[in-house]
């Protein structure tokens, strides 16, 4: 994962940087946010968007490696997140993690990613009470993309082609969602428009959800 850290440059620019963080590893979390505050001083806003599907199996097939290795990334990578994010946002703040509606509606034939979003979705919703404890209040919210045209959804598609036709089939747009659409919501919430909004779940699904 690369993590993207922005400045205002004569108010007219903005400066990027990148560093290669491994998110199930505590230490380099905690060396991400040392260079950014020696850099920059402040920490506004983080975006968990670092997820694996871990493969396609049911409870009575998952492998406890394969379990563990899901895990890693989409609920502890998130937590680790929130938690130094927390500590370092001295000023405030807005974090959005990115869950998916598996989180909500579980699959049969996923369950390590389904149990692992479901995880990272209370986690998002325990952290925004705590962050709205903070002198300076820390927004914490999730959002829950259906099926998105990412490379990880093209590489299913590719070797499942009749799986995710009934994955689109579920959505009444008829249309896998594009990545801006979800970069449009997170957008949204960490901006000062969304200043009331925390421990929230954000379905961008197509008028999927709509229909459970």
């Amino acid at each position: 994962v690369s993590i993207i850290y922005l400045s205002p440059v004569a108010n007219l620019f903005l400066k990027f940087r990148f560093q290669k963080l491994n998110v199930a590893d505590e230490d380099n979390w905690q060396q991400v946010f040392k260079t950014v505050m020696n850099q920059f001083g402040h920490v506004d806003i983080l975006v968990n968007s670092a997820g694996i599907t871990g493969g396609s199996a049911d409870v009575e097939h998952e492998t406890l490696d394969d379990w563990g290795k899901v895990f890693d990334v989409n609920a502890k990578g998130s937590f680790l997140g929130v938690k130094h994010a927390m500590a370092n946002m001295k000023n405030g703040g807005a974090i959005v993690n990115v869950v998916s509606m598996a989180g909500a509606y579980a699959e049969p034939v996923a369950v390590a990613y389904s149990a692992s979003k479901g995880a990272e979705r209370m986690m998002t919703k325990s952290a925004a009470l705590y962050g709205a404890q903070k002198e300076k209040p820390i927004r914490v919210n999730a959002v829950l993309p259906a099926a998105t045209n990412t490379g990880m959804v093209k590489e299913i598609t590719a070797l499942q082609p009749e799986v995710m036709q009934k994955q689109m089939e579920k959505i009444p747009l008829k249309k896998f969602a594009e990545p801006e659409d979800m970069a449009n919501m997170i957008a949204f919430l960490v901006s000062d428009d969304a200043k009331f909004i925390t421990g929230g779940d954000f379905m961008v699904d197509g008028g999927q959800s709509a229909g459970f």
